[in-house]
């Protein structure tokens, strides 16, 4: 196989964590990049075979990466929450995706430590190049991590052209979508924002038992959605009218996107990268504050004027993460791996 030079592709082996269930975030946005990548890149799709949890399985993860130097590869990408499988790679041929450092917020102390540098310092400084979806993340990772500020690069995530936009609803119970349901999702606020409104909230992701509990003390119309093919997930967006995506912390928030992508108004939260992310095309609120939640939706739902605007900007924000440019990026980062050293730092 040649490229449109006339030279052979360069190979990526996209080294992806083992299968997870109801959470595929990362394998979704680096399948969008593959199938994107320009035709001086081959992409391959290699699944880690042991589970990112406990210490044996990831002994055997980090051997299973070295053997991998053994591929043939041009070029390694760890593409995110294995970071730590870099330390089996071949340094100088490997980009690393950093999605998030909240990891680091959710451990003790002794964790904290050992993430801090088996999941952070150290990967990243084997790494060649390093990428991250935001400066919020990017900049967290230079605190962390303590490199040259050259070597880590932001790369928005990718949009799927599946979420398009679609018109407007005029439904006499308005629709809320809440996507997650994991403690930084914030959830139970929402829920208790939504108490006495007239609407339905149909929940993307597992409920625990306490938040049915929640909802059934604040009388919240609701239905819970699991295993969605990404077409259903586009059905979702189509089928509401409001997306809430009022979240503590994230390393992104493509659900945002994907919203705004499918002509759909949003709520956020106003903490980094969200407002980053969104553009101006979205009501942030302080996620810690029920009333101001509630307001905001109430808005978003009764100022046609304000909702209207808010899908004109939205739709034109997530061009912004449109696949094949993002690709390209990817692509460019890859070359830049083969490169001399003073050229890659350029």
């Amino acid at each position: 196989m040649t490229t449109p030079s006339g030279g052979p592709p360069l190979h990526v082996a996209m080294l992806v964590r083992a299968p997870r269930a109801y959470d595929y975030s990362i394998e979704n946005v680096f399948e969008l990049v593959r199938d994107h990548l320009p035709a001086e890149v081959e992409p391959s799709w290699v699944h880690c075979p042991f589970p990112n949890v406990g210490v044996l399985p990831r002994v055997r993860s980090l051997l299973w990466a070295y053997r991998q130097r053994r591929s043939g590869a041009d070029v390694f990408h760890v593409t995110g929450d294995a970071n730590f499988l870099v330390l089996g790679l071949e340094g100088r041929k490997t980009v690393l995706t950093v999605h998030d450092c909240e990891f680091l917020t959710r451990a003790g102390a002794v964790k904290r430590w050992i993430f801090r540098w088996l999941w952070l310092r150290l990967p990243v400084r084997r790494a060649r190049i390093v990428i991250t979806p935001t400066e919020e993340v990017r900049e967290d990772v230079l605190r962390y991590a303590r490199v040259d500020p050259d070597k880590v690069r932001v790369i928005h995530n990718p949009v799927n052209p599946v979420f398009a936009p679609s018109p407007p609803r005029a439904p006499s119970t308005p629709v809320v979508l809440q996507i997650g349901t994991r403690s930084n999702k914030n959830l139970e606020r929402v829920v208790r924002a939504l108490e006495g409104l007239p609407c339905r909230l149909v929940i993307v992701g597992q409920l625990s038992d306490a938040q049915r509990e929640l909802l059934a003390a604040c009388r919240v119309d609701h239905e819970e959605r699991l295993g969605l093919t990404l077409e259903q997930m586009a059905a979702c967006y189509r089928d509401c009218d409001l997306v809430t995506f009022v979240s503590t912390i994230e390393g992104f928030g493509l659900p945002i996107v994907e919203a705004q992508a499918s002509g759909r108004p949003v709520v956020i939260g106003d903490r980094p990268p969200l407002p980053e992310v969104a553009g101006s095309a979205a009501i942030a609120v302080d996620p810690l504050d029920v009333a101001a939640i509630g307001t905001a939706v109430r808005r978003v739902l009764t100022d046609e004027t304000l909702r209207a605007r808010l899908i004109e900007d939205g739709v034109r924000n997530a061009r912004r993460f449109d696949a094949t440019s993002i690709a390209k990026s990817y692509a460019a980062a890859y070359a830049r791996v083969l490169a001399p050293p003073s050229a890659s730092a350029r």
